[in-house]
């Protein structure tokens, strides 16, 4: 019946290679996963509304990860450093705006040619600073149901080359 993953909990751990959450998580914190190089999958229940600051920094041979509805906090910098990831599936309702220009996927997909992200069909706000300063992004699939985009959301995208909007 854990209900939180505590602050650096697993920083640095570099044999992980893959981690499902419980169920009865909602809360991951901050650097909870930081530095764990050997990473590759992660699974995020729906129960989760949290996800700290540099959650998932710099885990390196992270390719995929999925963003439940229920998110409702995403930390800056939680996926930064993240070099091969290729897809994100961003299906956070309405989570809160970011704030700065750090982005949560700042620097995401630099090694592997580039990250996508395709925004499903639960997501009505894409908050603001989501993916800024993601050189890497090179897609964006926005869902029919999104009804506001926040400001700088996709700043210095300079990868950007294609944009599918399903209103």
């Amino acid at each position: 019946s854990v209900t939180a993953i505590g602050n650096y909990a697993f920083q640095d751990c570099t044999g992980l290679t893959g981690v499902t959450i419980p169920k009865s998580v909602a809360k991951i914190e901050m650097a909870v996963f930081q530095r764990c190089t050997s990473l590759t999958s992660v699974t995020i229940p729906g129960s989760v509304t949290s996800i700290g600051e540099y959650a998932f920094s710099n885990c390196e041979s992270l390719t995929a990860i999925e963003i439940p509805e229920g998110v409702t906090t995403l930390g800056n910098s939680a996926f930064f450093g993240c070099d091969n990831l290729k897809e994100v599936r961003y299906n956070a309702r309405a989570a809160a705006n970011l704030t700065g220009l750090s982005g949560a996927f700042r620097s995401a997909g630099a090694s592997v040619g580039g990250v996508k992200v395709i925004f499903g069909e639960s997501v009505e706000k894409i908050p603001s600073n989501l993916f800024c300063n993601c050189e890497s992004l090179t897609s964006v699939t926005i869902g029919s149901n999104v009804t506001s985009i926040g400001d700088n959301a996709f700043l210095d995208c300079k990868g950007l080359v294609e944009i599918n909007y399903n209103a």
